[in-house]
């Protein structure tokens, strides 16, 4: 039999997923937990980090702790699993977290993804404040390789320092938020 890993084999706590030892045990051909607790219990050094006890809902109702693995956990138990259906479900839970992956954004891509279209509205104000438009923004992004911040405020008939920002803005609209300034300075900022 293929084990099937589907989303309801798993609870999300704390950002992270977690499938209890009882599903585990069922998806692994164990009959029932007492087998993952015996092989918890001889690889617990392995195993320590990456169990926990999340709350449970029961179907009779209340809420219980239970003995829970994560991604890794739930991998690594499988690998030491002794059953033919503990290499299937190694394959199906690969397959899964795969589609998960591809599905959702990571924290770290919804953070960016914010951070940019906030960037994104900071230059449309900056360039409004300063009568520019978004093709003057696409325009010194082109120039900037050829030219200097100097020269290229003086085409723009701005100051040196709020051509920096501006820069700096098209940089962070564009997704590069690296530091991108003298070492000098960064040092200084640093104290």
């Amino acid at each position: 039999m293929v084990p099937q890993v589907s989303q309801d084999n798993f609870l999300q706590k704390d950002g992270r997923l977690w499938m209890t030892a009882e599903t585990l045990s069922k998806l692994i051909g164990y009959s029932d937990s007492s087998s993952i607790r015996k092989i918890l219990n001889r690889n617990k050094e392995e195993l320590e980090p990456f169990k926990g006890y999340p709350k449970v809902t029961h179907p009779q109702g209340g809420e219980q702790s239970s003995l829970a693995f994560d991604e890794q956990g739930c991998y690594i138990v499988a690998m030491l699993a002794r059953t033919d259906q503990a290499r299937e479900f190694r394959r199906a839970l690969a397959r899964f977290l795969a589609e998960m992956r591809e599905k959702h954004e990571t924290v770290a891509e919804q953070y960016l993804r914010m951070s940019v279209k906030l960037e994104k509205a900071g230059l449309a104000k900056m360039l409004a404040n300063h009568n520019l438009r978004m093709r003057d923004a696409e325009r010194i992004r082109s120039l900037r390789p050829h030219l200097s911040v100097v020269e290229l405020a003086k085409i723009y008939n701005l100051s040196v320092s709020v051509m920096e920002k501006l820069l700096m803005r098209i940089r962070r609209a564009d997704g590069d938020f690296a530091d991108h300034r003298p070492e000098h300075l960064k040092k200084l900022s640093r104290g």
